[in-house]
């Protein structure tokens, strides 16, 4: 092991890809800011003090780090997310411009220059600003998946379409970028231009001689989702708020005693008589560790994301012809009516639904088999549909990462549900027989 610096920053490395991130503040803790003379390992536990809360030697480091590298922009993006937590907009803002000052060819300053324009500049000015990123940076995902999620009108998709297009020409393009366009056309109510998007790009996919990479799934693995949880518990007790742990979420605790790490999310379910969004979004904008996440504009939950990067979706719970309903955007599940009952896990202080067992039951079929590939908006007991074009959408969104994935047999499955959207155009029936052919091509071979 080399002397010195050499060897805080090896063993700052090394922690930072196989230990806990507890043991990495530890570690940090115990050095002297001297020894953090390498940026890349500085900015490894920057982030790991960042996503545990560990502000006040945060707070130090980045001083001394603004100080020590001041023309790289990686520690101003990250006080800029910082100071978004802290709900100091205006001071993330500043923070964000100017590491994109400094790196305008950098796409993670792009992408959090965008982030903080939508919270401090107002819509027009941010939607202007959004155009030119994406014409700036056509195939980087982070900026990208900011201008889409706020994309909110029929005009300013066709902004973000007209600018990507000026830069974007091969098919190839269309099948890396698929994904946060159809969701800014999703997000715009035009669910036909996403599916003619992924029509497209899974046509690409399905034709091309070169493997695309998979679609990474969003997982709470290593996003701290137990920290989450307890603040969580600190936010709701603060306005007087009752919960429970519901859905994906109550499965974990009751069945491993903590969430599902290949779960996408945590589920909070509020009884109706407790609901008010307006005092959930502004308790938990006001609490240093969330920030609201930015859902569809007709999607009923309060969504959130924690600093370990855990999704948060809080439900309300309300009675309707003798079944508890909760609602997504474009289906909702119902439940036998049930009173709540503590978890019976000390280190996770929270209600479940008082008889859980016929709760996941209702919601999961056989849950006590874990499933990981469980998709609640298609396979769930409980379910109805709410929005049927969307849950279309949905499906071919499936089909793509089968796709994506080699898993022929599983898009068939997707393109079959679908089938009359397909058919309604060129294009689709040109997939639909694109896809056949193959998976009968893969029987033969079999």
């Amino acid at each position: 092991m080399p002397a010195g610096k050499y060897r805080d920053y090896a063993a700052i490395e090394h922690i930072a890809e196989t230990q806990d991130p507890v043991q990495l503040v530890e570690f940090v803790k115990e050095l002297p800011a001297g020894s953090r003379q390498f940026a890349g390992s500085a900015i490894k536990s920057l982030e790991v003090l960042l996503k545990t809360g560990n502000d006040q030697l945060f707070e130090e480091s980045i001083v001394y780090l603004l100080h020590r590298f001041p023309e790289l922009p990686q520690f101003r993006i990250l006080e800029s997310e910082y100071l978004l937590f802290r709900n100091q907009v205006d001071g993330a803002f500043e923070r964000a411009s100017k590491a994109f000052f400094l790196d305008p060819s950098s796409s993670q300053a792009a992408a959090q220059y965008l982030q903080t324009a939508y919270s401090c500049q107002g819509i027009p000015a941010a939607h202007a600003l959004a155009v030119k990123v994406v014409e700036k940076f056509p195939f980087s995902s982070a900026p990208m998946w900011v201008a889409a999620k706020h994309c909110d009108s029929e005009d300013q998709l066709a902004r973000i379409l007209s600018a990507w297009s000026r830069r974007a020409k091969a098919p190839r393009h269309l099948s890396k970028m698929v994904r946060p366009l159809a969701n800014a056309a999703v997000r715009a109510n035009r669910i036909d231009i996403a599916n003619n998007l992924y029509v497209k790009a899974i046509s690409y996919d399905l034709s091309s001689n070169t493997k695309a990479p998979e679609v990474k799934s969003k997982t709470l693995a290593g996003k701290g989702g137990s920290s989450a949880l307890a603040d969580v518990k600190d936010v709701l007790s603060s306005i007087r708020t009752e919960y429970f742990l519901a859905a994906g979420t109550a499965l974990g605790i009751v069945r491993e005693g903590k969430p599902l790490d290949h779960d996408s999310d945590i589920d909070i379910g509020i009884m109706d008589a407790s609901w008010d969004k307006e005092e959930l979004e502004s308790a938990f904008q006001k609490h240093p560790r969330f920030i609201l996440s930015r859902t569809h504009p007709d999607n009923p939950k309060v969504g959130v994301t924690h600093r370990g990067g855990a999704s948060i979706d809080l439900f309300r719970f309300y009675e309707e012809n003798g079944q508890m309903w909760h609602n997504g955007v474009f289906v909702r599940w119902h439940n036998t009516p049930f009173t709540l009952k503590e978890s019976g896990f000390p280190e996770i202080p929270a209600n479940l639904p008082g008889d859980v067992d016929k709760y996941l039951t209702e919601c999961y079929g056989d849950w006590r088999v874990p499933d990981p590939s469980f998709d609640a908006f298609i396979d769930a007991p409980n379910l109805e549909v709410l929005w049927p074009a969307y849950h279309e959408h949905h499906r071919l969104r499936r089909a793509f990462r089968y796709v994506r994935s080699g898993a022929i047999s599983g898009a068939m499955l997707e393109f079959e549900a679908v089938k009359s959207l397909l058919s309604g155009s060129t294009e689709g029936r040109r997939l639909l027989a694109m896809a056949e052919s193959m998976l009968c091509g893969a029987k033969r071979a079999g």
